[in-house]
């Protein structure tokens, strides 16, 4: 059973939280891409405050490497490691603990060191305008061209003008956000073409939905259509870097992201209608009592 490990209240507990299917979920993975593999780590979390057990188990868990702790995101997550365990009902020996602890380097430890990587200041202007324009699906995604740039410069220069305030570090490279080092290359749309980073560091949650027409979005929503909180407070915290909001900074953020919205007429790409006004207090109700 899981004694070496896991106990079986344990086991059970992060079983809900992976929905194991009929599939060796931990024998796809070594087939999956980097991108993939980043995506479902991250789907597999949950917050201290869910783990119903003591911090000592969780701790312990941690310390074998069944579990994943984000500090600054304040988030745990199940390993290749944990993964295998639940599945596979292993009866452990040393030999056997160490070729899992090695895998577990290899498809989740690496990844995950590049998920938590810092974005560069333009990535977070990317990022934070994509989510105040509610570019949450492949349906309605960013899509700039030459007919619209104008439009996503605008979006853009109020992500800028906040991340400077909360940024100062940032505030020179922030200023040369328009400047493209490419000759030839339109300095607006030049900066859509260098996001190879962004999914990397974000567990592919920011995805490139058609990236010959600079298709962009925030895989944020549930199959309910709302706000995943905890993706939404993960990328918030990536732009931010987990700086202490009061209420007068949750308010400028509010407003700002408001101002982002009124280009969403002509810089979102949609085949399909979403519900903006719930998307939009629930986002705000998120920023307010958890950011």
């Amino acid at each position: 059973m899981y004694e070496y490990y896991l106990k079986p209240e344990h086991a059970d507990f992060l079983k809900t939280k992976l929905s194991i299917s009929n599939r060796r979920e931990s024998a796809n993975i070594i087939k999956m891409s980097v991108k993939k593999i980043q995506e479902f780590f991250t789907s597999v979390n949950f917050k201290k405050n869910e783990w119903p057990y003591s911090q000592s188990e969780l701790d312990y868990l941690v310390g074998k490497k069944i579990l994943y702790f984000i500090e600054k995101d304040g988030f745990y997550l199940l390993t290749y490691k944990g993964l295998a365990i639940l599945e596979y009902n292993f009866k452990f020996t040393y030999e056997l603990d160490n070729y899992l602890n090695d895998l577990n380097s290899l498809l989740f430890e690496k990844n995950q060191k590049t998920k938590d990587e810092p974005l560069k200041s333009r990535d977070r202007v990317t990022l934070l305008t994509v989510l105040g324009l509610y570019a949450f699906s492949p349906d309605y995604s960013l899509v700039v061209n030459e007919s619209n740039k104008n439009e996503f410069a605008i979006a853009a220069d109020f992500a800028i003008e906040i991340l400077k305030q909360h940024h100062p570090k940032y505030v020179n490279e922030l200023d040369k956000y328009w400047d493209s080092n490419v000759i030839g290359e339109d300095t607006i749309l030049s900066n859509l073409r260098r996001l190879d980073q962004i999914p990397k560091k974000t567990g592919n949650i920011f995805k490139t939905a058609s990236r010959n027409k600079h298709g962009i979005y925030v895989d944020i929503l549930d199959e309910d259509g709302l706000i995943n909180e905890n993706r939404a407070l993960f990328l918030l915290k990536k732009v931010f870097d987990k700086k202490i909001f009061d209420i007068d900074n949750k308010q400028q953020l509010i407003e700002t992201l408001n101002k982002i919205e009124k280009g969403s007429f002509t810089l979102i790409q949609s085949k399909n209608t979403i519900n903006k006004i719930k998307l939009k207090r629930q986002l705000r109700d998120i920023i307010i009592e958890k950011l």
